[in-house]
């Protein structure tokens, strides 16, 4: 039984454009001490010539949909900034080279997803509640 609490996943992975690179999340489950929710999701870089792991976006996130920009320079991906933070899913970017990810999208609902198209990125983010759901919501 603790084994399987540290078992890790590696998921979607995105080859570059150029073939060099393989953007992966890793997710592996809390610890036992951490308060309870979904697994982490990390985001994590493989230099496919010589297999050096490169972690990029780590800790206490879930990241997904990782996907390169048309020239390979930056990795756009889906994530909630913050441990319980209140703000919904958007999208982010970094530099290949690494640093330290911007915030790329401001919906008012959760980004679904989205996709790179030439110098320009397309996302899906639900419509917001109208006041009448909004009343219908709070009366259960």
């Amino acid at each position: 039984a603790q084994d399987i609490m540290n078992l890790k996943t590696c998921s979607q992975p995105q080859i570059s454009p150029d073939g060099k690179w393989i953007a992966y999340t890793l997710r592996q489950a809390r610890d036992v001490r951490d308060t309870p929710g979904p697994d982490y999701s990390e985001l994590y870089l493989l230099a496919v010539e010589t297999g050096e792991i490169q972690p990029f976006v780590t800790g206490k996130v879930n990241v997904s949909a990782g996907k390169w920009s048309s020239d390979g320079s930056h990795i756009g991906f889906i994530m909630r900034r913050g441990e319980g933070a209140a703000a919904p899913d958007q999208v982010w970017m970094i530099s290949r080279d690494g640093g330290e990810a911007v915030q790329v999208t401001a919906s008012k609902t959760g980004v679904i997803d989205f996709k790179w198209e030439n110098n320009a990125l397309v996302y899906i983010a639900g419509t917001p509640d109208t006041p009448r759901e909004k009343k219908l919501k709070e009366q259960g």
